[in-house]
């Protein structure tokens, strides 16, 4: 258990646990956690297309605020609206339960990158990636960076690629 001490109070040493409750608890940060977890399943509840055109935003009087890319996605969004509140309540298990949607136009941030994906980038590769010629890891990592602005996105694709390359079969056209 990790204990931190005030010395200017004088105080005893608490832990670190009872600390951060009171932080919580005095930015009144509970009621943001919970709507946070609520929103992580929002691409499982409405799928990856919706998603990657409107967002959650907050959660205020049974009220679901979205922030949505453009004016024809939230002209088609509102038909879907109840389907949309059916599918992030049965997901979010939201009490009480959202009733209400409302649309914002907004630009819609890029998902994040899941640490199980760096995590996989990271490996060291198998030995059977480096049987691809140099010339065709050069070109591949060139077509990336062409595209992907992200260094550690680069990496996560290049990763991924260099081991589809690595598993066709010999002499296999490269698509």
């Amino acid at each position: 258990m990790i204990h931190v001490v005030d010395n200017r109070r004088g105080g005893a040493p608490q832990p670190v646990e009872n600390i951060l409750g009171l932080v919580v608890q005095r930015y009144r940060l509970r009621k943001g956690f919970q709507e946070q977890r609520q929103f992580d399943c929002w691409a499982a509840a409405v799928g990856t297309r919706i998603a990657q055109v409107c967002q959650p935003l907050h959660i205020r009087r049974q009220t679901l605020h979205l922030k949505v890319s453009s004016s024809a996605w939230m002209h088609q969004l509102y038909y879907l609206q109840d389907e949309i509140l059916n599918r992030f309540n049965a997901a979010s298990g939201c009490r009480p339960p959202v009733t209400n949607v409302h649309f914002t136009l907004g630009t819609i941030a890029e998902p994040a990158v899941s640490p199980a994906a760096v995590a996989a980038a990271k490996k060291p590769l198998p030995p059977d990636l480096h049987a691809v010629d140099e010339a065709a890891k050069r070109r591949l990592r060139e077509e990336i960076v062409a595209v992907v602005t992200d260094p550690e996105l680069v990496e996560i694709i290049y990763a991924a690629r260099l081991r589809e390359l690595a598993a066709r079969p010999a002499g296999e056209a490269d698509g």
